[in-house]
């Protein structure tokens, strides 16, 4: 065969074969991609969560310093109303849907405890971070629906998927 008869035969397209095996390579990329964007994504909720624990921590140690005393409990998505004289007017926006941040101040109550925590739609406890646990446990059952909670500076990974 010369080169130009080689020439006049794949004038025509593609064969079935050089397709197949194109698609197979651009599904595979197109996979390995997912499972990245999807890795990187559930990194940034966690990132974004623990940032926003650590930011109203702060605000709640500089409540404490400038008064005295924590802030009084509120119910789960309420912000105790003296974090605004500290820098934070509301509570940051979780990184999934419907959840939420509460501020739990359990001081003389059978859990003693204050931490703020992290909460899924139905208000039970994802992470929590302990400003104050009183010689006792702070992740004790949570108040608000009896679920113990994990100490998000404990845990060993660093994301998660808003499904959790």
């Amino acid at each position: 065969m010369t080169p130009s008869s080689l020439k006049h035969r794949h004038s025509g397209g593609w064969t079935a074969i050089e397709l197949l095996i194109v698609v197979s390579i651009i599904s595979i990329l197109a996979s390995v991609v997912s499972v990245s964007y999807k890795t990187m994504i559930d990194k940034a909720h966690f990132s974004k969560a623990y940032a926003d624990i650590k930011l109203i921590a702060q605000t709640a140690y500089n409540d404490y310093t400038s008064t005295g005393l924590w802030a009084p409990v509120e119910l789960p998505g309420d912000l105790p109303p003296s974090f605004a004289a500290n820098g934070l007017e509301s509570w940051p926006i979780p990184p999934c849907p419907g959840w939420s941040y509460s501020w739990d101040n359990f001081s003389g109550f059978p859990a003693d405890y204050i931490r703020i925590t992290l909460r899924r739609p139905d208000h039970t406890p994802l992470w929590s971070f302990c400003l104050e646990a009183y010689g006792n446990n702070c992740l004790a059952l949570d108040a608000y629906s009896g679920v113990p909670s994990t100490e998000i500076s404990t845990i060993d990974v660093n994301s998660f998927t808003c499904a959790e």
